[in-house]
């Protein structure tokens, strides 16, 4: 083995440069340290043929990983997730109202709950827009199925108003069930 301890073009030693060697092969040398050795092995076959001796597990001149940013990857996950509540929220709402307008209309009496109770369980925010949303469309629904039985739109809007009251009841009590739930469970929104 030969010792070269005067400095080399790159500014750093030999011995420097086998002191850090295995510090940036482990990825926790500074960026600086980490630049000195990649520009002393690029000047020195003698510390290019002993890196491999100083870290095993290195067959190259090592690189500072680059770490994602988790900030970035969490939004990126929350935002498929709200997404996926979306599409689940649209598709529960519109069976829900298939539900109630077919002969199996009791069956209303789970659906509402239950989809604003599964978007509960996992959104503390988009779940207060279910039972606003349930309420829109049932009345929107059934102001369009009932308008042409009435002989003033006045009486169509209140009945269905009157009736949209029922949704809005459900959707709340699915909450309050995924609340407790949540809450019987541990899972709260401090662990996010």
């Amino acid at each position: 083995m030969t010792e070269h301890t005067t400095p080399r073009q790159s500014g750093i030693s030999c011995d420097v440069c086998r002191d850090l060697a295995p510090l940036v092969a482990d990825g926790v040398a500074s960026a600086d340290s980490t630049a000195l050795v990649k520009e002393h092995l690029a000047h020195c076959e003698t510390c290019r043929a002993e890196f491999p001796e100083l870290c095993p597990e290195a067959t190259e001149t090592p690189a500072t990983p680059a770490l994602p940013d988790e900030g970035r990857v969490l939004r990126r996950m929350q935002n498929k997730l709200t997404l996926w509540l979306l599409g689940f929220l649209v598709l529960g709402l519109g069976g829900s109202m298939l539900v109630v307008f077919s002969p199996h209309s009791t069956l209303a009496l789970l659906c509402f709950p239950l989809v604003c109770g599964v978007i509960c369980w996992f959104d503390d925010f988009l779940w207060r827009l279910v039972p606003v949303l349930a309420a829109v469309v049932w009345f929107v629904w059934t102001l369009a199925a009932e308008l042409p039985y009435y002989t003033s739109w006045q009486g169509a809007v209140i009945g269905s108003a009157t009736g949209a009251l029922w949704p809005f009841v459900f959707c709340v009590i699915g909450a309050l069930a995924a609340s407790l739930f949540k809450y019987a469970f541990g899972k709260t929104g401090k662990e996010k």
